[in-house]
């Protein structure tokens, strides 16, 4: 796994943007910040629902497979 993917660093900015954003899930905000924070252009997860729309792409594990195939 870690041949295939980079580790984004979460510093201080990013816990506080993550503890003063309207997101209820601390764990789930802590990515989302880090993802803007890191320009990142999607976020694979299984919880889709718990993230806000727009900024950036999220996305089910299988529906970006899908995407990235087509």
């Amino acid at each position: 796994m870690r041949r295939l993917v980079s580790i984004a660093p979460v510093t201080e900015e990013i816990a506080d943007a993550a503890i003063s954003s309207p997101h209820t899930d601390f764990e789930d905000s802590i990515q989302f910040q880090c993802a803007v924070a890191n320009k990142m252009s999607v976020i694979i997860t299984r919880n889709v629902r718990d993230f806000p729309r727009g900024t950036l792409r999220v996305a089910e594990p299988l529906e970006y497979l899908s995407s990235e195939r087509s």
